[in-house]
């Protein structure tokens, strides 16, 4: 039911990868369709076009939040570089939040397509 290829392609708003840096994380786009699948209502068989959009999106943030993770230098480090004196920051919206502040908003919009009390991730303290 979730197409792969249109996540991918939400997957690069959020990360602004292209070409081939994009294509690695394709399988990474793949695992998240598949768990959002698994989680969806037993009654959603054929989503509407905004109800798969809205999944679509779901899918691609936690994609990206899984990718946040992995990637040195991604989400956790704020898109700030400081040498000496001199700070460099990205302002890009997707770095001003987590990878899981993004898939929790997402996840929360598709929330009456999933069946209830699903847990995508867990982080203890």
């Amino acid at each position: 039911m979730l197409d792969t290829d249109r996540t991918l392609e939400l997957f690069s708003l959020f990360s602004d990868l292209t070409g081939d840096a994009l294509g690695r994380w394709r399988g990474l786009c793949e695992q998240a369709c598949a768990r959002l699948q698994k989680r969806l209502r037993p009654e959603i068989q054929a989503p509407a076009d905004a109800e798969l959009e809205q999944l679509h999106m779901a899918a691609a943030a936690l994609a990206y939040s899984d990718y946040s993770m992995m990637v040195p230098g991604g989400t956790g480090s704020g898109g700030e570089i400081k040498v000496g004196d001199v700070t460099i920051k990205d302002t890009s919206a997707a770095r001003e939040h987590s990878g899981t502040e993004i898939a929790a908003h997402f996840l929360e919009q598709a929330a009456g397509l999933l069946q209830p009390g699903q847990v995508f991730w867990r982080v203890d303290a």
